[in-house]
């Protein structure tokens, strides 16, 4: 099957600077030696090859500098192995870690990164200016980058590739919400003119909504992308075996210059003991791991973990909303039962348990050390007396029986597992429903069983986060779009955060979510933010894997011993 494919950050001092890991040579950890670093509060786990902190100024990138020195490092097949297929190919589609993890790493390429200190940097774009007053941004492209038919970025294909994600794209209602109309102002320069001022714009265009593709390889259509892939990243598409594997071979006229390796091949493996088998063997370089004691062996081994930072985050999620489904009440309807789960869950228990301490406890929609952490959040500490005198008051004294549904992920389905044993301490028969990414990804934005265990991603912008996922009129795939609460209170302190000029304003209003979310309605439990490891073999050098985040890395500069 053959298929083709500065102006500094406005939010810079909102970030949590955590931890950001880069992989190197050495394999050794290193701390920060930033000063002005609040803690981070983090353990992670007792492997030795993890990768030591960035300290790179920055990652801006330079038009077609050469990504190599030498010849010997030329030439190589690089292999990644996955932990499931991508459930979508359009860039307007792209929602789940595999699908942003594969496609971004090879064929697309966004206006903006993240830097390694939590900002966003223009990378396709070269530069933008917003204007709070007049409600635009300013984006300006650089030149000479091609997209894989051999089209050139511009103005033209950045303001269609825009467009078709207000009006198809899947977190469109999320991201977009605010912009009114994209217009092109010169051969690279178009403008995005806002209904209401949006500080999370350029951290949106950071993620899947800011990835640009060709307008002229799809005629015009986007739905051409429904089963090809055109981009600007440094491998196209070449072919794919659903659910084995896919190949993406070197671009040549990558705008950074002609990538070392020859090809990247992802292959995607169930079950990550034969995966890990594989890597030790090398006949694979690269694995997403998501089984963290397997980490600790592998590292001990001799490979190399980078861990980014903590960029997921654990939520078990309650049907607020349902007072009865098919005649049986919901007791979670009852926000006293809501916080009795609460106080029923270890969480240091789960993070040294479940997670080989490659994480941090949280009571919020927020890691530790965040500005967007607030200290004035009470949450639930473990308390299993204070649970069961709640599920009393609630009028179960004797529990009751519940179900709780969990995507088929090895550490997902542990941690469920753990709490269904926390639960039974407190009289709460709570069945696990372990289900395929599929039916998990249909019941993700509305649920009946009671209770729902979902991993979301938390970027270094939890403004943007709780914007696509918690304010009120939201469409499409959403976390608890019809059993999560979403009171004019929440939605208002959202909304604030995201029209805020300021930074400091902006987050004083996200800390006051936080408190309404978890303090008043109690509508769902974050456990632990977790790091998302990214195995490698100490062979594969300057490839930039988890710098920063998963969805980004140097794969035109990376090669391979021979």
């Amino acid at each position: 099957m053959k298929l083709v494919k500065r102006f500094g950050s406005l939010l810079l001092a909102l970030v949590m600077l955590v931890g950001l890991c880069a992989c190197t040579g050495s394999g050794t950890a290193a701390p920060s030696t930033d000063n002005t670093q609040q803690s981070t509060q983090s353990s992670t786990g007792t492997g030795s090859n993890v990768a030591a902190p960035s300290t790179s100024d920055s990652n801006e990138p330079t038009a077609n500098q050469p990504a190599a020195e030498t010849d010997d490092k030329k030439g190589g097949d690089l292999v990644i192995i996955d932990t499931a297929e991508v459930t979508h190919i359009a860039w307007y589609q792209l929602q789940s870690f595999n699908d942003r993890f594969q496609f971004s790493l090879t064929a697309y390429e966004m206006l903006f990164h993240y830097d390694n200190q939590g900002g966003v940097v223009p990378f396709l774009a070269e530069g933008y200016v917003p204007d709070p007053e007049n409600r635009t941004y300013t984006i300006t492209l650089r030149k000479g980058i091609k997209f894989h038919d051999g089209s050139e970025l511009n103005a033209d294909s950045a303001v269609w590739t825009l467009q078709n994600y207000k009006e198809l794209g899947i977190k469109s209602a999320a991201f977009f919400s605010n912009v009114e109309s994209i217009e092109k102002t010169g051969d690279y320069e178009f403008v995005i003119h806002l209904s209401q001022w949006d500080a999370t714009i350029p951290y949106s265009l950071a993620r899947e909504c800011g990835i640009m593709v060709s307008k002229e390889a799809a005629n015009g259509d986007p739905n051409w992308y429904l089963e090809n892939v055109c981009g600007t990243g440094p491998f196209k598409l070449d072919s794919w075996e659903r659910d084995v594997s896919k190949t993406f071979v070197r671009f040549d006229d990558y705008w950074q210059g002609t990538p070392n390796l020859d090809s990247v091949t992802v292959k995607i493996y169930g079950d990550t003991t034969v995966a890990a088998g594989d890597l030790e063997l090398g006949n694979a370089q690269v694995l997403y791991c998501t089984d963290y004691k397997l980490v600790d062996e592998l590292t001990a081994e001799g490979m190399i973990a980078c861990l980014g930072m903590p960029s997921q985050i654990a939520l078990l999620n309650f049907n607020c909303t349902d007072e009865e489904y098919n005649g049986v009440v919901n007791p979670f309807y009852d926000v006293r039962v809501r916080q009795a789960v609460c106080y029923g869950i270890d969480k240091e228990g789960l993070l040294n348990g479940v997670y080989s301490n490659y994480g941090m406890v949280t009571n919020q929609f927020a890691p530790q050390g965040s500005v967007f952490y607030s200290e004035d959040v009470k949450g639930y500490p473990y308390d299993p007396v204070k649970a069961k005198e709640l599920l009393s008051e609630a009028g179960y004294p004797n529990g009751f029986e519940t179900t709780c549904i969990v995507r088929n992920d090895v550490m997902q389905v542990k941690c469920v597992t753990a709490i269904q044993d926390m639960m039974k301490e407190i009289g709460i028969d709570m069945k696990v429903d372990v289900q395929e990414t599929g039916d998990f990804s249909a019941n993700l934005s509305g649920w009946h069983t009671g209770l729902f265990f979902h991993t979301s991603s938390l970027p270094i912008d939890v403004t943007t986060q709780m914007s696509s996922m918690f304010k009120q009129g939201l469409s499409g795939i959403v976390l608890g779009l019809t059993s999560l609460l979403r009171p004019d209170n929440l939605n208002d302190a959202i909304v604030a955060a995201c029209s805020s000029t300021t930074p400091e304003d902006a987050a004083a209003n996200i800390r006051k979510a936080q408190g309404i979310m978890i303090d008043e309605i109690c509508d769902l439990d974050p456990i632990v933010t977790v790091y998302q490891p990214i195995i490698k073999s100490a062979k594969l050098h300057d490839d930039g894997l988890n710098a920063v985040e998963y969805t980004t890395a140097t794969l035109w500069k990376a090669w391979l011993e021979k």
